[in-house]
């Protein structure tokens, strides 16, 4: 059994940037070959289907801003700030704490403008504690009730290890 687990981890951060990465460059894609498209129609324009080519353009050029409104705010934005956290969760200094998990929230929690989290309540030896954990990281942590170190960053569940390895 693993004595060890790492919510947070290089793999994941890079896979994280090249998802970003791959969205924001679908995004400038799709914006280059919009605008690409409605300059074509606007050039080709004569005196007999101006009228036909504006409303074109125009119908064109509404949707698909619209589209890329919407891509861009759930899907870049939202992958950004998935980065960012797990770039701070890995660079910040990790606290430790000591305790048996006795809940973990089943609904997600959505921070406006950022991620979504699941609470975890962890009772140590100062008493009972609620902790956070990224959503996707949540269904990673151990359910068999046991005594684990918790290393932290502010409110968050960055890994979590064997409070005793010699198990």
């Amino acid at each position: 059994m693993k004595n060890f687990i790492d919510l947070y981890d290089g793999e994941s951060l890079t896979r994280r940037k090249k998802k970003f990465r791959t969205a924001k460059a679908c995004f400038y894609s799709f914006v280059f070959v919009v605008l690409s498209c409605c300059i074509v129609m606007l050039l080709s324009a004569n005196t007999s289907n101006a009228a036909s080519l504006r409303n074109a353009v125009i119908i064109t050029s509404g949707i698909s801003g619209c589209a890329a409104i919407y891509f861009f705010t759930f899907v870049v934005l939202y992958l950004k700030r998935q980065t960012e956290h797990a770039e701070r969760m890995l660079k910040e200094e990790r606290t430790r704490l000591d305790g048996t998990i006795t809940s973990v929230g089943q609904t997600d929690v959505k921070i406006p403008g950022s991620i979504s989290i699941r609470m975890v309540k962890i009772m140590t030896a100062e008493g009972e504690r609620t902790l956070s954990v990224n959503s996707e990281a949540a269904d990673r942590l151990p359910t068999d009730g046991g005594g684990y170190a918790f290393y932290t960053v502010g409110s968050y569940i960055v890994s979590i290890g064997r409070e005793n390895e010699d198990d």
